[in-house]
């Protein structure tokens, strides 16, 4: 647009305040001097003439000096976002008048705008010495100094302007902005709330008070002013919606927070932010496919964004689909190392075998972060796993040195004392991590093995049970509930649970071994040998030997009975139920000599051989079993040990 030529359009003005004021004047003094018409006629005109010369003064000053002209064109120029032409006119109208402090502090707002920090302080400066006390020129000194880096001046003059109007908004609203740039951000949320308060209606500020919010983690509050920020603008460009959205993230609701994001995306289409939040959005609904969708673009529109890749290989691993996970990781990797990228990788890495390769991405967090408790509760992981009890301890406990509440660690404690047969630490460790490990079914489980080897089997059903709630076809979950109801003499409930185990796992040869088990209390001897010839047909074991020995022997088939528990032997030398057997079979054949010498090694291994309810509660599954063990006891088949007398003497 072409420029108005300033010299003309004061000629015009000219022409207009002649004509509008100083001609009425020239009329109504001569209609006075020349005496022309009545007495009211010539005070009315001394009256006009009157007026007329001191609108010629006001006039003039509005509308034909050089200054206010150019200053008004200056105003026009920036309501036309010209701030170049602005600052250009603003400069004239200071030329024109010297100490037009109003034109200046204009002016440093302009060079504000484009930057030029140390001019814009210069002018209010200049500001500041022809009018000390105004207000607006430290308020736009501190911003100009905010923006040029200098909060601690910047904090001056604001706070000095406060103390000019402390009534007035603009200066606590700057003060928020200078104290959000420092970080501080529960002072910055005090000066927000007050300029609010004051009544300022700033979009942008109600914004960087959801920021503030959002940065300590207050979601509900964060919400809440992105709610106002929106009333005071409606967001053409998105931002607000995306903030709104990623506070409703925290709070978990999703749906909420993706309608939001769908309204960022439809107007800030080639943003990645919105792409990004709305994918984790996406990640927390289980919507995987979509979840790996938005992540695609923004690796499309920011191809080194290392969280993109990071989430997108976690929106994998939760598909299953692990090689896929383990390559968006690395790549995540390749672009920056961090102990995240490094965790999630070892987690693969623990789940296919990898032990090393997991030790690597734990030492490769420690150097990144050597107080990582993530790191070391890997590293018990990996000792766990590879029955390395005491360096898993070790490491577990470092890492709740580090994080005394940390659930992998907590948990890992647990496994390793399991392992060491320490049964009460590994409770305390499990129940300590109940709703933190993932899957939740997990420190249930592991409490409920804990219970069953203190042989407390309530508790241990109770932590079965809820396996199976939160995970209903777990078959460990269902094969230790099995053989709990074992324990508890509640074969239909246990026969129940292993039908249920072999359906789900038809190999699972244990399962056949107690199943048969549960029909042997239900004395239905011929299902029970089924079952255990059925687990032979997939895995021989000394434990099936044995049993079927055990059926035998329960049916007074003697020397079959002494061939199976043999067989057992030679399978599982170190099965003490098969020499129980043995000794049982020989004192029915009537050889007791034969009896009472495989007894006396039993004796030898462990004395509690000499307590005839011990070993009827270890070895007398079976009432028949039990009343077989009582009678050999009876019958002098156990002759107390000499050396284990003597000692316990």
């Amino acid at each position: 647009m072409k420029k108005s030529d300033p010299g003309l359009e004061i000629g015009l003005r000219w022409v207009a305040v002649i004509t509008l004021t100083l001609l009425p004047v020239v009329m109504g003094w001569m209609i006075c001097g020349f005496g022309i018409g009545s007495k009211m006629t010539q005070i009315f005109a001394v009256s006009f003439g009157i007026m007329g010369s001191f609108g010629f003064l006001v006039l003039f000053a509005v509308f034909v000096a050089p200054d206010t002209w150019y200053a008004s064109r200056a105003w026009k120029s920036l309501q036309s976002q010209n701030v170049d032409e602005a600052i250009e006119y603003l400069n004239k109208a200071i030329q024109a008048r010297q100490g037009y402090y109003q034109a200046r502090v204009l002016l440093a707002g302009c060079l504000t705008k484009k930057k030029q920090y140390a001019q814009a302080i210069e002018e209010l400066d200049k500001v500041i010495a022809i009018k000390k006390n105004f207000m607006p020129a430290y308020t736009g000194r501190g911003w100009a100094k905010a923006e040029q880096g200098d909060y601690e001046g910047a904090l001056k003059d604001l706070h000095h302007a406060i103390q000019l109007k402390p009534l007035y908004p603009e200066p606590y609203g700057l003060l928020a902005i200078v104290h959000f740039k420092e970080k501080n951000y529960q002072q910055a949320i005090v000066e927000a709330k007050k300029s609010i308060e004051l009544g300022s209606s700033d979009a942008n500020l109600a914004a960087i008070l959801g920021q503030c919010h959002l940065m300590v983690q207050q979601y509900d509050e964060a919400a809440d002013a992105f709610d106002m920020a929106l009333e005071f603008d409606d967001d053409t460009d998105g931002e607000l919606f995306m903030s709104r959205g990623q506070a409703l993230r925290f709070l978990d609701l999703s749906e909420l927070a993706l309608e939001d994001l769908n309204e960022a995306q439809a107007r800030l289409p080639k943003d990645s932010r919105v792409y990004f939040e709305r994918g984790n959005v996406h990640l927390k609904l289980k919507n995987y496919p979509q979840a790996i969708e938005d992540f695609d673009h923004v690796i499309e529109l920011e191809p080194t964004h290392s969280s993109a890749y990071l989430n997108r290989g976690i929106a994998y691993y939760l598909s299953n689909d692990f090689e896929k996970a383990k390559t968006e990781y690395e790549k995540a990797l390749a672009i920056q190392k961090s102990p995240l990228a490094y965790q999630r990788l070892a987690d693969i890495h623990l789940r296919t075998g990898q032990f090393d390769e997991a030790l690597h991405d734990a030492d490769e967090m420690i150097q990144l972060d050597p107080n990582s408790a993530d790191a070391y509760a890997i590293r018990a992981a990996v000792y766990n796993a590879r029955r390395a009890y005491d360096q898993a301890l070790t490491a577990a406990k470092r890492s709740l040195e580090l994080d005394p509440n940390h659930a992998l660690g907590v948990f890992n404690l647990g496994q390793a004392h399991y392992a060491s047969g320490h049964y009460q630490e590994a409770i305390e460790a499990f129940t300590a991590s109940i709703h933190q490990i993932l899957p939740p079914f997990e420190p249930f489980f592991r409490r409920g093995k804990a219970y069953l080897q203190l042989q407390n089997y309530g508790l241990a059903l109770e932590d079965f049970n809820k396996t199976l709630e939160l995970q209903p076809d777990n078959s460990e979950g269902l094969f230790q509930r099995g053989y709990v109801h074992l324990k508890m003499k509640n074969p239909v409930l246990a026969i129940a649970d292993f039908d249920r185990v072999i359906e789900l796992e038809p190999k699972q040869y244990p399962a056949y071994i107690n199943r048969g088990n549960g029909y042997l209390l239900l004395d239905d001897f011929e299902k029970a040998r089924s079952d255990y010839v059925q687990s032979l047909a997939i895995q021989e074991t000394g434990h099936a030997y044995n049993n079927l020995g055990g059926i035998h022997l329960l049916n007074d088939e003697r020397a079959k009975a002494i061939a199976h528990f043999e067989k057992a032997r030679e399978v599982a030398p170190e099965l003490r139920d098969a020499v129980v057997g043995l000794a049982l079979g020989h004192f029915l054949q009537g050889e007791m000599e034969k009896a009472r010498e495989y007894w006396a090694g039993l004796v030898k291994e462990e004395a509690q051989y000499q307590d005839v309810e011990w070993v009827v509660e270890e070895h007398g599954r079976h009432p028949k079993m039990a009343a077989l063990i009582r009678r050999f006891f009876e019958e002098g088949g156990v002759i107390a040990d000499r050396d284990s007398r003597e000692g316990e003497s």
